[in-house]
């Protein structure tokens, strides 16, 4: 069967459960999506659509067909590629608070990369750094605004889906045009690791095996219920009254274009800005 157009794209941000959301996403029979990143419209767009493509090849007749790719949000040139591609797309994005993704993105790299072993997350939390950048969750939606319309981007708030998972992937589900009733069986299964797991390396691996997208689900379930939940990030207040200036008009802005306000960020020290 021919590979089809891709009509909607998981964009990011990262850190913020999209490996959660494409997981749900795959178990929904009305869905199509590859496992793996393509990362097409900001790494690997020059080998062109054939190259993109080929990743659906695994359909078969499924409604709605699409892909993750994380730093898709933060890339300068992946909105306006993806609109060449399909002016139509659909695009799902998920933000989080900005101090905490930084968090979760810094002990994902001390997790995992022996270069960050002798690094303290203050040192990597300025407004000059990556860490920021990505967490700019209102610069990086305008972007993709200046080359689609509103309502054909899809800005889900993180802390919502801990709250109400089933009704989280509803919204999705109902956005990219299935069945908003199913059910996912990963709505509240751990689906990667977590801050966590990057702090005892005895969990880590276990997470790594159980946690494994081979992993039957069964396996994930009962693990998720046994692992110990990820107790609230130990932040230095001073970091949260540090950065809290700088991220000032990106959470304003985030709240303007959401039509709400972002309580749960606002509780820690951004809470009078």
């Amino acid at each position: 069967m021919e590979s089809p157009e891709p009509s909607f794209l998981v964009i990011g941000g990262m850190r913020c459960a999209t490996g959660w959301i494409r997981q749900c996403l795959k178990e929904h029979p009305q869905v199509y999506m590859p496992q793996k990143e393509p990362h097409f419209f900001d790494k690997n767009y020059e080998r062109g659509q054939e190259w993109w493509l080929d990743f659906f090849d695994g359909w078969r007749g499924e409604k709605a067909v699409g892909e993750k790719t994380a730093t898709y949000m933060c890339d300068e040139a992946a909105p306006r590629r993806i609109a060449d591609t399909n002016p139509g797309m659909k695009l799902v994005c998920c933000v989080r608070d900005p101090v905490e993704r930084m968090y979760s993105h810094y002990m994902m790299n001390l997790g995992e990369n022996e270069a960050y072993k002798d690094t303290r997350f203050e040192d990597l939390a300025t407004p000059d750094g990556e860490y920021f950048r990505r967490s700019l969750f209102y610069t990086h939606t305008s972007n993709y605004l200046r080359h689609f319309p509103r309502e054909s981007i899809l800005i889900l708030v993180y802390e919502d889906k801990d709250r109400d998972p089933d009704r989280f992937l509803s919204e999705i589900f109902r956005f990219i045009g299935v069945d908003p009733g199913f059910r996912a069986p990963s709505a509240e299964v751990q689906t990667k690791q977590g801050a966590f797991e990057y702090s005892s390396a005895a969990w880590n691996m276990a997470s790594e095996v159980l946690l494994h997208p081979r992993s039957p689900r069964l396996v994930k379930r009962l693990y998720s219920g046994l692992r110990p939940k990820t107790p609230e990030t130990a932040i230095d207040e001073k970091i949260y009254r540090d950065l809290g200036p700088f991220f000032s008009d990106e959470i304003k802005g985030l709240e303007e274009l959401l039509g709400r306000r972002l309580t749960c960020w606002r509780t820690r020290a951004y809470a009078d800005i």
